[in-house]
């Protein structure tokens, strides 16, 4: 009735879905009409299109109301890892295979013709109009993909430099790996890294040194362990345990944000104004979070000048020398920013 050949076609011409939602929609939808159970669980709430989308090929009526129950408020990551565990899949065997790239192809000489009186000089023609260049769509994020239990297949492209290392670990190592079992192998090489990676972020280790109590924040001198901008590797360490290595910042409602990308120590006091660094005084936040309050705390005019592509950012970039307060100590001076207190 609507001049549409399917439902696919009117739910993109008619209705403007994208292809991709198109599919998702009726795919959800033939899966409800089967189990009008689905459709109730989505008009609740409790779950999302993708998820009916993820459950409808392992629907039946003895399980429906069991797997709309586990499905209830999760992700649709944390649905495919309760799938996989539900149905395992077998181990997805190591290997490494030469992906051709996509460089311009080089243009291509004609010979003038042999039989014409004058000599033309030779033209290149390439073999790509100049007008529709090569333009290769952004690389997907690799997502591991759940196999079952604790086991998941993962898939990256390494460049040449990165293969021959690898070919050179699985060498080297087969003294503990005879198979050079290439998931092994690279498995030992992350938790040799990510042990490296949270010694340097978090100052975790094995033996962690004993701190120095310093004076209090705000008190305008410096403790023993303030010295410099740099925080202490067992304040790092202690903020890092106590806030859980996730983001603090807390929402008004009381909705904690818990990010653990781009974690930055964040100094409730700011450091330009107290000069010390503290436990109690620092949490951990991620970088939207640090930038907001300060933000608050500085004013967003201030800040603006200082991030990635501001004039003091670039100022830097250029001569190598910070801006210095009026006292010549390399440190910004913002005094005449007052804190809020905290009855306003």
């Amino acid at each position: 009735g609507e001049a549409c050949s399917s439902m696919f076609r009117y739910c993109v011409d008619v209705l403007h879905f994208s292809e991709a939602s198109a599919f998702k929609r009726i795919a959800a939808a033939r899966a409800a009409r089967d189990f009008p159970e689905l459709l109730e669980a989505v008009r609740r709430g409790e779950l999302h299109v993708t998820a009916v989308r993820l459950l409808a090929p392992h629907l039946d009526r003895g399980n429906c109301a069991e797997l709309i129950a586990l499905a209830k408020h999760r992700t649709a990551d944390q649905i495919k890892r309760l799938l996989a565990d539900r149905q395992p899949k077998p181990d997805v065997g190591a290997s490494v295979r030469r992906v051709s790239s996509l460089a311009p192809l080089a243009p291509r000489e004609t010979k003038a013709n042999s039989n014409s009186s004058t000599h033309a000089e030779p033209t290149t023609r390439p073999l790509i109009s100049p007008r529709s260049p090569i333009d290769p769509s952004p690389k997907p994020t690799p997502t591991p993909e759940p196999l079952g239990g604790d086991r998941y297949s993962i898939r990256f492209s390494a460049d040449r430099e990165t293969h021959a290392q690898i070919r050179e670990l699985q060498a080297l190592m087969r003294h503990k790996f005879p198979d050079g079992d290439l998931g092994a192998i690279l498995g030992h090489a992350v938790a040799v890294l990510h042990k490296q990676v949270r010694k340097q972020k978090f100052a975790d280790c094995a033996k962690p040194r004993q701190r120095t109590q310093s004076k209090p924040a705000g008190s305008g001198q410096r403790g023993p362990d303030a010295t410099g901008r740099k925080i202490p590797a067992a304040i790092r360490r202690a903020v890092a345990q106590r806030d859980g290595e996730r983001c603090s910042y807390a929402s008004r409602s009381g909705r904690r944000c818990g990010a653990i990308g781009f974690l930055e120590f964040h100094h409730v006091i700011p450091w330009v104004r107290c000069r010390s660094h503290e436990v109690e005084n620092i949490t951990l936040r991620c970088r939207a979070h640090n930038q907001y309050a300060a933000d608050l705390d500085l004013g967003g005019d201030v800040m603006a000048r200082f991030r990635k592509g501001g004039p003091d950012d670039l100022a830097v970039r250029s001569t190598g020398v910070r801006p210095t307060d009026a006292g010549g100590n390399g440190q910004l001076d913002l005094s005449p920013v007052q804190r809020p207190t905290s009855g306003t």
